[in-house]
């Protein structure tokens, strides 16, 4: 069995040699009753031009560690990044993407495995993902993890909200065959993970585990950090505030690049809400419908908000 681990690097020399050796020593003997097969793990990072030491790190790791590569290309930012990596990838049987400055325990791997190996149906896109416990630099607990307090693993809600941060994914081969569909050159409008969650989403399954197999480090320099109380109030004003003064449409974009890719295999629901993020912005019919449609709540001031930024087209 085969996994290749997907990372992307900028300037990230004071994490990142604990965060590969995290990688490369992980423990599978919770896959040993299930798996009679070898197992290789692989990590393939691309470097997003990095000015720092990052580049000699993976040199020096490539060198010494077997199962070790990298390349180096021009800064894209995270989501074009691990969109190359994706593309760029080799045959495995399961993918991971993993951020440069965090640290996974040693069963991180085989816990989202055996998640995917309990399904009934493999032979279809798989993504597990899981909660976070949140860390300081020192990778101290800061006493909260990321989860959300109603788990919806649907693709209606996968078109809205976000259920875990990217470096929680593992997904199998049927998923990245679809991601690769995806071309990150045309109409590219989310970041990896939420991409990668909503292809899942539509065309075949996502799990959650609230379990943390995960330190998922702050220190100032993350490029999407944690937010501590998140379904606190201010929380709740710091999102308005986002879409208030940040109007890139980013859902209503995405719908439409995933409706021209995914639209003949996303099932005619899954259209149906595809067609109706894309086009509300254009047709008033088509907002009054989109407002008025019940698939999306959570049953939280959520909805509220959802249908007063779709009002205002800043979905």
């Amino acid at each position: 069995m085969k996994i290749q681990v997907l990372m992307s690097t900028y300037n990230g020399e004071r994490y990142l040699r604990e965060q590969i050796d995290s990688i490369l020593d992980q423990d599978f003997a919770l896959l040993k009753p299930y798996i009679k097969e070898p197992i290789s793990l692989f990590l393939m990072v691309r470097d997003d031009g990095s000015k720092d030491a990052t580049k000699a790190i993976l040199s020096e790791y490539a060198d010494s560690r077997k199962g070790v590569s990298w390349y180096t290309g021009p800064n894209m930012g995270p989501g074009k990044s691990f969109w190359n990596l994706v593309r760029n990838s080799s045959d495995a049987d399961y993918y991971l993407f993993a951020d440069q400055d965090d640290v996974w325990l040693p069963e991180k791997i085989a816990r989202g495995i055996l998640a995917l190996l309990k399904e009934k149906n493999r032979e279809i896109p798989l993504l597990y993902c899981s909660a976070v416990t949140v860390t300081d630099a020192k990778l101290n607990p800061l006493g909260y993890s990321i989860a959300p307090s109603k788990i919806f693993t649907d693709a209606a809600h996968s078109l809205i909200y976000s259920l875990a941060p990217g470096c929680t994914f593992l997904f199998n081969k049927y998923a990245m065959e679809e991601y690769k569909k995806y071309d990150q050159n045309v109409d590219f409008a989310c970041l990896h993970d939420w991409l990668a969650h909503k292809i899942a989403a539509l065309t075949g399954k996502v799990i959650f585990d609230k379990d943390s197999y995960i330190l998922y480090r702050q220190h100032g320099d993350n490029v999407v950090g944690a937010v501590p109380g998140s379904g606190s109030i201010r929380s709740f004003f710091d999102k308005v505030g986002h879409f208030l003064f940040h109007n890139d449409c980013v859902r209503s974009n995405t719908a439409k690049s995933l409706l021209e890719v995914y639209g003949s295999d996303a099932g005619s629901e899954n259209r149906r809400l595809l067609r109706l993020l894309a086009e509300y912005r254009k047709d008033h019919d088509v907002k009054m419908e989109l407002m008025s449609e019940t698939v999306f709540k959570t049953g939280s001031k959520n909805d509220f908000l959802f249908k007063t930024l779709v009002f205002m087209e800043k979905v």
